[in-house]
C-alpha cells in the first residue's frame, strides 16, 4: 500500500464520520433549543471561524468540517446532556478524533502503532454515533492489511510523534538525550540498532545502561538558555496543579462518582461549594435524586478536604432497607449502620476518649434511635451513661446528612421526637457542613419550614418573625428572573421596575439593597443592549439575591425533562372453581384461629397479609398451607402465659378448626396444575421475547411468589434470576450485568424477579417493560417500583407497565377503586409523598376492618381516593403558588452554563488517564502498564513496580478511606492485574473495579508527582482550517485569587488575539513540534508585560469586589448577631427559669459572641488577604498549518 493511498483511506473513513456526526447533530441541537443555529453554533464559534462562516455564507452543518463541527460540540456539550441524555463516552470519542483529525494532513503518522489507535479511535466513534456497519468493517480490513506494510513507516526520530518531540536531526552514539516521560532525566547514547519500524537506543542513565525505543527520547536542545518540554509532560503539570489546588469555581464532582451524568444534579454541589457555609436543604421531588446529589456533594468537599467522619441520619426502614449504604457504594464511600447499642457505645467512646471512635467514623444512625438515652443518657443505682449533653467534649463530624428531614419536629407534643430533633441539632451544631434532604417542604406548616431552617443556619434563621422578613422580597426576585427568562417586548423595563420592589420590603431595604450585586443587576438591566450570554448571566445573578439561594434547592421532576411515557395495562384473571374454592377456605380457616386469638394485637395485619398472599398466587402459598396449619394449631396450643387468652375454646370449637385444617390440607395437595395468571403472563412474555430488547421486570412482594414464578419460567426455557433482600450486592452487580447483555448473548438473563428491597440502588433504563404480579397497597411502593426504568436515560420512549390481577380479591377492589383513580401508573406523583403515605395506611385501615361489608369495604375506597387525589390537585396548585419562596426554574440553558462554567477541562477522564500513564513511566521506566482498548481496562504492575508505587501512596496526606484502603490493598498484594477504568458508566456496571478519578490515590500520587513550580518551554505545532497560519509565541499564567475563597484560573496569553481564544482548548491535544522551525526571536517579554496589564486591571477590580461583598457581609453579620443575642438575653431574664437552663443559655450565649468574632475575623482576614497571584506556567510557540 502506497503512503498516498493510505493517507485517502483515512480521510474517506473522516468524510464518512462527517456524515454520521452531523445526522446525529442534526437531532440533537433541536432539542437544545428551537433558535438552535444561534445557540449551539454561532454563539460557540470563536472569531476566526466567524470570519469563515460569513464569508461563505454558513447555513447548515455541512458547510463547517469535521474539526469544526467537533469543536462545537465539545463547547455545547452541557447543552446538549442538560436537553437529551447522552452518555460521557461520546464526548471522549469527541476529544479523542480532535485528536486525530490534525495527524492526517498529507502525512502518514509515523509508526504502525499510531495508525491502528487511529482508525480504532474512527471505528469507536462510528459506532458510538450510528456509523455504517460497513465502514467499521473496512476499518477493521485496513488494520488487518497494516500488519504487512512495514515499509509505509520510516523508522527515523525526525518523523513527528504522537504527543512526542520532534528532533533536528537523528539520535546517533553519544548524542546527549532526556526521558520524554521524565524531561528531568538525561543521559548519553551509547548504541543505536535499527529494528526497522522503531530504533533501539542503549543510554546510560542513573548509573547504568537502560534501552528506550523511538518517542521515548528525545535530543537535548544545544541551546544554553532554552530546555524544551515535550506537550504531554505540560499537561500533565496542568493537571496536577488543578488536582493540589482546587478552584472554589471548578466542580470536582464530574465523573467522579458511578452513576449516570444529569446536569440538575450537580446543582446542589455548585450552591454548596458558592456558599458562605456549607449547609443546604435539598427538597427535590421523588425519584429527582437526592441521595445522589448527597453523594455528589460528599465528592465535592472530599475534593477540597479529607472527610473523615461523616453522619447520615435517616428513617428506619432506609437503614433496614440498606438505601443509603448501597448508594454511598456508588461513590466508593462504605458506611455502617448503628443499633442503639453501638450509638451508646460511641457516645460512651466520646465521652472516655474526646473524640468520636474510628470504627463509626462513617455511620448511618435511624431516628428512632435519637431517643431520651441517647441524649440525656441512663442513671442508675449502679452505673451512668452519659448522654449527647453530658459530653464535655462534643464529637466532631466532617458532614452530616439528614434525610427526611422534615420528620424533626421542635417542641412536638411527642416526647420521642422532641429527642429526634434534639439529637439530630447536636450533630449538625458540630458539623463542618451539613445537607438536609426532604422531598415536602411545601406540605409543612410554615414552623416547620423555620425549624429545618433554624437547624440548618441557626445563626440566620434566629426565629420566625426573621424568617417571615427575609421571606417578603423573594416574590419580587423570582418574578424578576422569570421576565428576564421570558426576554418578551419590554423585559428590561419591567425587570427593573419589579426588581425595585425588593427596596419596599423591610428585609430588602435593610439588606438586599446592600448587596453590590443588587446594585450591579439594576445597572446592567439598565443598558441598552443586553446579549443573549450576558442575559443567562443576569438570570443567574438575580437569584443570587434570594434569600435562601445558596441554602435552599428545589428540583420537580415535572420542570426537568426526558422522561418517557408511561402506558399501564391491566391483565384481570379469574381463579379456577378449584382455586376460588382454596381461596376462600384457606381465608375462613385463618379466620378462625385469629378470631380465637383476640388478644394478639397482629390479628388484622396477619389476616390482611395472607389475604395479599392467597390473592397474589395461591400456587405459591399451597405448598406452603400445611405450615400454616402448623403455626396455627401451635398458637391454639400455645402455653406462652397471658399472650393468648385459651380459656374460652371449647372442644367444639377445636373440632370445626381440625376439621376445616384437614379439608384445607386435602384441597391444596390436589389442586390441579392449571394457572390462568401464570398463562395470561406467559402470553406477555411471548410477545416481548420476540423482540430484539426481551429484557422484563418482574416485581412481587412475596418470596414464596417468586420461587413459584422462577421454577415455572424456567421450566419454560426462559433464563430468569431472582434478587431480594438475601442476594449479596456483588452478585446483585453480576446479574445486572448480564440483564443488560443482548438476547444473543448465552450468558444474558431474560427475566429479572424482584422484590422491593432487591431492587434498591440500581437503575435499569435498558429494560421497557415491568410485570406485577400482585401489588402493594403503599402507592409509593409503586412508584419506586416503577422508578426502577422511567427515569432519565431510558432508551425507550415508552415503559409498558403489566399489572396482573385476580378478580374478587380484595387486591382488585383496592387496584380498581383506589389505586388507578389516584394514576400512579400513568404519571409520576412522587411530588405528594406525604399523601401517599397517608393513602396506604388508610387502604390498610379499610381493608382489614372486619366490621365493614364488601360493598362499604368498596365505598369507603373509592370515596378515599377521591378525597386524596383532590388533595393531591390541591397541593399542586399551592406549590405553584408559592415557588416565589421556594422556586428557582431550572431552566436548560442556565444549568448547562453553571456546569459548563464549572467544569475543569484538565481533569476530564482522558486527560487522567494520560496523567497517571506518564506518572507509571516516569517511577517504573517505559513500559505498558494501563492494557485495553474499551473503557473498562487493566491495569498491571509487577512484584517490583508495586513497592515503589506503594511508597507513594503511603506518602499522601490525610486519612485511611475505603479506596485507599482498597488501592493499597492491591499495591500490597500478590496479583499484579486490577480492573481499572475512567469512565462512570463502566465503573457502575463493574462495581469491582478501581473508578479513576481526580480523588483516587493513584492520580493523587501523580499529582503530586508533577507538581513544579518552574516554567517549562513547549513548542507545539496544530493542522487547522479555522485558524490562521503562522507561529505564535505564547505564554501559560495561572492566576491564584485569594480572600474570602480561594480560586484559580489558567491565564494564556498570545501574540495573535484570534489563537488566544482557542489556546486553552488547543493546549489539550496539540503535538509537540521542533522550536528549530519557527523563525524570529523567542522572545516572552512583550507577553509578560501584556500579561501585567491584564493583571493590573482585574486585580483592582477584584480587590473592589471583595471590599464592597464584605461590607455587606459584616453588616448582615452584625444585624443577625444582634437580633440572636437579643433573643438570647430576653430568655435568660425569663422569670422563673430554670437554674440549669439559664446556665445552658448563658453558655450558648458565650458561644454566640464567641462564634460572632471568629466570622467577623475571618471576614477582616479576606479583606486583607485579597489579591491575585501570578505564576508563569510556560513559555512556547505554537505553529498553525493550513489543514
Amino acid at each position: 500500500m502506497e503512503r498516498t493511498e493510505l493517507i485517502n483511506k483515512v480521510k474517506e473513513l473522516l468524510e464518512i464520520a462527517s456524515d454520521v456526526f452531523i445526522k446525529w447533530l442534526s437531532f440533537v441541537f433541536p432539542k437544545v433549543s428551537e433558535n438552535w443555529w444561534q445557540t449551539c453554533v454561532l454563539e460557540y464559534l470563536t472569531f476566526f471561524q466567524k470570519m469563515q462562516a460569513d464569508q461563505i455564507h454558513a447555513k447548515v452543518l455541512e458547510d463547517f468540517s469535521l474539526e469544526t463541527l467537533l469543536q462545537l460540540a465539545n463547547k455545547a456539550w452541557y447543552d446538549i446532556a442538560t436537553a437529551t441524555y447522552v452518555t460521557d463516552d461520546k464526548r471522549e470519542a469527541i476529544r479523542v478524533l480532535m485528536e486525530v483529525i490534525p495527524r492526517w494532513n498529507d502525512e502518514v503518522p509515523a509508526s504502525v502503532e499510531i495508525v491502528q489507535k487511529d482508525l480504532k479511535n474512527i471505528r469507536g466513534f462510528l459506532r458510538l454515533f450510528g456509523g455504517e456497519a460497513v465502514a467499521c468493517s473496512d476499518i477493521a480490513a485496513l488494520l488487518d492489511e497494516l500488519e504487512y506494510e512495514d515499509s509505509l513507516f520510516e523508522s527515523s526520530s525526525e518523523m513527528a510523534r504522537d504527543g512526542g518531540q520532534m528532533a533536528t536531526k537523528r539520535i546517533e552514539e553519544k548524542d546527549i538525550v532526556y526521558i520524554v516521560s521524565n524531561p528531568e532525566t538525561r543521559g548519553m547514547v551509547f548504541s543505536v540498532t535499527d529494528l526497522g519500524d522503531t530504533i533501539k537506543y542503549e543510554v546510560f542513565v542513573d548509573g547504568g545502561l537502560q534501552t528506550f525505543y523511538t518517542e521515548q527520547i528525545a535530543l537535548v536542545d544545544e541551546s544554553p538558555d532554552i530546555e524544551w518540554t515535550n506537550a504531554e509532560y505540560f499537561r500533565s503539570m496542568l493537571a496536577a496543579y488543578q488536582i493540589n489546588n482546587p478552584s472554589a469555581q471548578n466542580l470536582y464532582s464530574l465523573n467522579a462518582a458511578r452513576i449516570d451524568f444529569v446536569p440538575y444534579q450537580f446543582r446542589p454541589a455548585l450552591k454548596l461549594i458558592h456558599a458562605d457555609e456549607p449547609r443546604i436543604l435539598i427538597a427535590d421531588s421523588v425519584g429527582v435524586g437526592k441521595t445522589i446529589e448527597a453523594g455528589l456533594i460528599v465528592k465535592e468537599l472530599a475534593a477540597r478536604k479529607d472527610l473523615e467522619r461523616i453522619l447520615i441520619i435517616c428513617p428506619r426502614p432506609l437503614v433496614a432497607e440498606r438505601k443509603w449504604e448501597l448508594e454511598m457504594k456508588r461513590f466508593d464511600e462504605e458506611f455502617v449502620p448503628l443499633s442503639g447499642v453501638d450509638l451508646r457505645q460511641a457516645i460512651s467512646d466520646t465521652d472516655r476518649d474526646g473524640e468520636w471512635p474510628v470504627r463509626f467514623s462513617k455511620a448511618i444512625i435511624p431516628y428512632s434511635i435519637l431517643d431520651g438515652r441517647t441524649y440525656t443518657g441512663e442513671s442508675s443505682k449502679r452505673s451512668k451513661t452519659y448522654g449527647l449533653k453530658d459530653l464535655d467534649s462534643a464529637p466532631h463530624f466532617d458532614l452530616v446528612i439528614v434525610d427526611e428531614a422534615h420528620h424533626i419536629r421542635n417542641g412536638s407534643m411527642e416526647k420521642e421526637k422532641a429527642f429526634a430533633y434534639k439529637c439530630t441539632k447536636y450533630f449538625c451544631d458540630h458539623a463542618d457542613a451539613v445537607v438536609m434532604l426532604t422531598a415536602t417542604p411545601l406540605q409543612t406548616s410554615d414552623t416547620d419550614l423555620f425549624t429545618l431552617m433554624n437547624v440548618l443556619r441557626p445563626d440566620i434563621f434566629i426565629d420566625e418573625e426573621t424568617f417571615d422578613k427575609m421571606s417578603k422580597p423573594n416574590k419580587f426576585i423570582f418574578q424578576c428572573s422569570q421576565l428576564v427568562r421570558s426576554a418578551d417586548d419590554d423585559w428590561q423595563k419591567k425587570a427593573v421596575n419589579v426588581l425595585k420592589q425588593v427596596e419596599k420590603t423591610q428585609w430588602g431595604e435593610a439588606v438586599i439593597a446592600n448587596n453590590p450585586m443588587y446594585g450591579s443587576v439594576i445597572e446592567r438591566l439598565e443598558r441598552k443592549h443586553i446579549s443573549r450570554e450576558e442575559r443567562v448571566q443576569l438570570i443567574s445573578d438575580v437569584e443570587t439575591l434570594h434569600s435562601l439561594n445558596t441554602m435552599f434547592n428545589r428540583t420537580r421532576r415535572r420542570d426537568i425533562q426526558d422522561f418517557c411515557v408511561r402506558r399501564a395495562h391491566t391483565v384481570e384473571i379469574d381463579f379456577t372453581e378449584k382455586q376460588q374454592t382454596l381461596h376462600d377456605i384457606l381465608l375462613e380457616f385463618n379466620a378462625i384461629v385469629l378470631a380465637n386469638l383476640h388478644h394478639v394485637r397482629m390479628v388484622p395485619f396477619m389476616i390482611s397479609m395472607l389475604r395479599r398472599q392467597a390473592a397474589s398466587c395461591i400456587f405459591g402459598l399451597a405448598p406452603q398451607i400445611e405450615d400454616i396449619i402448623a403455626r396455627r394449631f401451635a398458637q391454639l396450643n400455645s402455653e406462652l402465659g397471658e399472650e393468648f387468652d385459651l380459656s374460652h375454646l371449647d372442644d367444639q370449637v377445636v373440632n370445626v378448626v381440625e376439621r376445616a385444617a384437614q379439608k384445607l390440607l386435602k384441597m391444596a395437595q390436589s389442586l390441579p396444575k392449571e394457572d390462568p395468571k401464570f398463562d395470561a403472563m406467559l402470553d406477555l412474555i411471548e410477545q416481548k421475547n420476540s423482540q430484539d430488547n426481551n429484557k422484563i421486570i418482574l416485581f412481587s412482594t412475596f418470596r414464596h411468589t417468586l420461587k413459584y414464578l422462577y421454577s415455572k419460567l424456567v421450566a419454560n426455557g426462559y433464563r430468569v434470576e431472582q434478587v431480594d433482600g438475601s442476594v449479596k450486592d456483588a452478585q446483585r452487580y453480576a446479574f445486572k450485568a448480564r440483564f443488560e447483555l443482548p438476547k444473543s448473548d448465552p450468558d444474558a438473563i431474560d427475566i429479572l424477579l424482584f422484590t422491593e428491597v432487591g431492587s434498591e440502588g440500581l437503575d435499569y433504563q435498558f429494560c421497557d417493560m415491568m410485570i406485577n404480579y400482585d401489588l402493594p397497597w403503599n402507592p409509593m411502593r409503586i412508584e419506586q417500583r416503577i422508578g426502577r426504568i422511567d427515569r432519565r436515560g431510558q432508551q425507550s420512549e415508552v415503559v409498558n407497565i403489566y399489572n396482573m390481577i385476580t378478580s374478587g380479591t380484595v387486591d382488585a377492589e383496592i387496584y380498581h377503586r383506589c389505586l388507578m383513580r389516584i394514576g400512579v401508573f400513568e404519571n409520576s406523583i412522587g411530588e405528594c409523598e406525604d399523601i401517599l403515605g397517608d393513602i396506604a395506611t388508610q387502604i390498610e385501615q379499610i381493608a382489614v376492618d372486619s366490621s365493614l361489608t364488601e360493598l362499604e369495604c368498596n365505598q369507603k375506597l373509592a370515596q378515599m381516593a377521591d378525597n386524596e387525589v383532590r388533595k393531591m390537585q390541591e397541593m399542586t396548585r399551592l406549590e405553584d403558588e408559592e415557588k416565589d419562596l421556594f422556586g428557582f426554574d431550572l431552566s436548560e440553558f442556565t444549568t448547562a452554563k453553571e456546569i459548563k462554567d464549572a467544569e475543569n477541562i484538565w481533569l476530564a477522564p482522558q486527560r487522567l488517564r494520560k496523567l497517571v500513564e506518564q506518572y507509571l513511566e516516569a517511577r517504573l521506566g517505559t513500559g505498558r502498564y494501563i492494557l485495553g482498548e474499551d473503557s473498562l481496562k487493566n491495569l498491571r504492575l509487577s512484584a517490583k513496580a508495586r513497592p515503589i508505587i506503594l511508597e507513594d501512596a503511603q506518602k499522601l496526606s490525610g486519612g485511611k478511606n475505603a479506596v485507599r484502603s482498597e488501592w493499597e490493598h492491591y499495591l500490597k498484594g500478590k496479583k499484579p492485574i486490577h480492573a481499572i477504568t475512567f469512565d462512570a458508566d463502566t465503573a457502575e456496571r463493574n462495581r469491582d473495579c478501581f473508578f479513576i478519578t481526580t480523588m483516587h490515590p493513584l492520580v493523587k500520587q501523580a499529582a503530586q508527582y508533577f507538581a513544579n513550580s518552574e516554567a517549562v518551554h513547549i513548542a507545539l505545532e496544530h493542522t487547522s482550517d479555522s485558524l490562521p497560519e503562522g507561529s505564535y509565541l505564547f505564554s501559560v499564567y495561572v492566576w491564584k485569587y485569594t480572600g474570602l475563597q480561594t480560586n484559580s484560573q489558567i491565564v494564556p496569553v498570545c501574540e495573535n488575539e484570534m489563537i488566544v481564544e482557542d489556546l486553552s482548548e488547543l493546549l489539550q491535544y496539540v503535538s509537540s513540534s521542533s522550536p528549530h522551525d519557527v523563525g524570529g526571536s523567542l522572545d516572552w517579554l512583550p507577553l509578560e508585560k501584556q500579561q501585567v496589564k491584564m493583571w493590573k486591571k482585574a486585580r483592582v477590580q477584584y480587590i473592589e469586589e471583595v471590599q464592597g461583598m464584605a461590607a455587606f457581609k459584616l453588616e448582615s453579620l452584625e444585624s443577625n448577631h444582634h437580633r440572636q443575642i437579643e433573643k438570647i438575653q430576653q430568655q435568660i431574664m425569663r422569670q422563673g427559669l430554670n437554674e440549669s437552663v439559664k446556665r445552658m443559655k448563658e453558655s450558648e450565649l458565650e458561644n454566640v459572641e464567641a462564634a460572632y468574632r471568629h466570622k467577623v475575623a475571618a471576614i477582616k482576614q479576606g479583606i486583607e488577604k485579597a489579591d491575585i497571584h501570578t505564576m508563569l506556567l510556560a513559555n512556547g510557540v505554537i505553529t498553525i498549518k493550513k489543514g
